[in-house]
């Protein structure tokens, strides 16, 4: 393992952050906008079909002696 390359034992993760990277649709910008003068709660749009999604995910280690 890369820990044992710079003379560390083990690592401990510190931090880990996952982001979609994505923009909202302008449907969505419709159904917010309309939630906003509207008190009735906005009905969840569900569509069958496929979409593809991506993630990053980013972190930070320790390397422990």
């Amino acid at each position: 393992m890369t820990t044992k390359l710079f003379g560390y034992t083990s690592y401990a993760i510190r931090e880990v952050r996952v982001s979609e990277g994505s923009t909202p649709s302008s449907r969505t910008w419709a159904l917010r906008a309309a939630a906003m003068t509207d008190s009735s709660p906005v009905p969840v749009p569900i569509e069958g079909g496929k979409a593809q999604v991506t993630v990053t995910v980013s972190g930070a280690v320790q390397m422990l002696k």
